[in-house]
């Protein structure tokens, strides 16, 4: 019975080092502007990470949008 406990300990660790980020998945410095909700365009997804973007440009969170913005330092 012990070595059952054992296995789902193991299991469970490594579901959760595979949930983490990797180092080189931290993303590009700076952070994303803050926007106040005023209307609520419509839900576009343009990236999934920092790297989808180009030069400097980060994937940020805009309303329910995911959309490349120029980092605010």
């Amino acid at each position: 019975m012990k070595s059952g406990g054992l296995v789902f300990f193991l299991v469970g660790l490594f579901a959760l080092c595979a949930m983490m980020p990797s180092a080189s998945a931290q993303g590009k410095p700076g952070n994303c502007p803050f926007y106040a909700a005023v209307v609520k365009p419509p839900c576009i997804k343009w990236c999934t990470t920092d790297y989808d973007c180009p030069s400097v440009q980060k994937c940020c969170s805009k309303f329910c949008s995911m959309v490349c913005e120029n980092p605010t330092k």
